[in-house]
């Protein structure tokens, strides 16, 4: 326990974040969350560029819409987890979707966490952000 409280303490910011999101106003809302906590964040406006830049900027976390054209947050979750290369970088979605039952079981399976995309404070959102890091740092 002595170990995890130091953890805590002591926590540094991740090397790199990604953001994977169409919505410019999503990317920037959640990278400025980010930014304040000291983390080096990527973007990717598509399923095709985030993965891309997974292999190219090999980030700590990913942070992932599901709604997006072409290559959604589902199939770039599949592919990612099914690489040996990427299947260990944490996912965290962040979406506005609502989801249903299958879809949410399909998630929380392959996901760290899923969090709505537009929560009603930035303090509840810091506060899923710092409870998402927590795990990832530990």
């Amino acid at each position: 326990m002595l170990e995890k409280l130091t953890a805590l303490i002591e926590q540094k910011p991740l090397e790199k974040i990604l953001i994977i999101d169409d919505d410019p106003t999503a990317r920037y809302l959640l990278k400025t969350l980010l930014l304040n906590k000291g983390h080096t964040i990527v973007e990717a406006t598509s399923g095709e560029e985030g993965i891309r830049k997974v292999y190219e900027e090999k980030p700590q976390l990913i942070f992932l819409d599901i709604v997006m054209p072409n290559l959604n947050g589902f199939q770039v979750i599949e592919y990612l987890k099914s690489d040996p290369a990427t299947k260990d970088i944490p996912v965290v979605i962040n979406t506005s979707k609502i989801l249903e039952q299958s879809e949410k079981e399909y998630l929380e399976s392959r996901a760290l966490t899923i969090i709505a995309k537009y929560y009603s404070s930035t303090d509840m959102m810091n506060n899923i952000i710092d409870e998402t890091l927590r795990k990832v740092c530990l």
